[in-house]
């Protein structure tokens, strides 16, 4: 469930599909397995240990997309600088008929200059 809605807002958000690597960190016996997973750059790492691979991952991708969700409501932008630009370039194109157009993002991605 958590790992398709990640997948499903990195492809909303023009960004790479996230990818998860799980290790068992139990004996062979009683494996315990802890996921971390890469989004837009950034790592996120389970807490806990879990029996099955597929818990591991769907709780590290829980606390990718609670994280992400923290940042946009802290920030206030709820688009990253690659959709803002996509966004701006669209716009203006079809609205301006401009062939191309060119502008300046701030480093946090909440003011667009053109």
């Amino acid at each position: 469930m958590y790992k398709n809605r990640l997948q499903e807002y990195t492809q909303k958000s023009s960004l790479q599909l996230p990818v998860y690597q799980t290790l068992n960190e139990g004996p062979a016996h009683m494996p315990r397995f802890r996921s971390t997973v890469w989004v837009d750059g950034a790592r996120y790492r389970s807490q806990k240990t879990f029996l099955h691979r597929k818990a591991a991952e769907q709780d590290v991708a829980n606390l990718a997309l609670e994280s992400i969700l923290k940042r946009v409501k802290d920030e206030g932008c709820p688009l990253l600088l690659g959709v803002c630009e996509q966004i701006v370039n669209f716009t203006l194109s079809n609205a301006i008929n401009f062939s191309s157009s060119s502008f300046c993002c701030w480093s946090s991605g909440n003011l667009c200059i053109f």
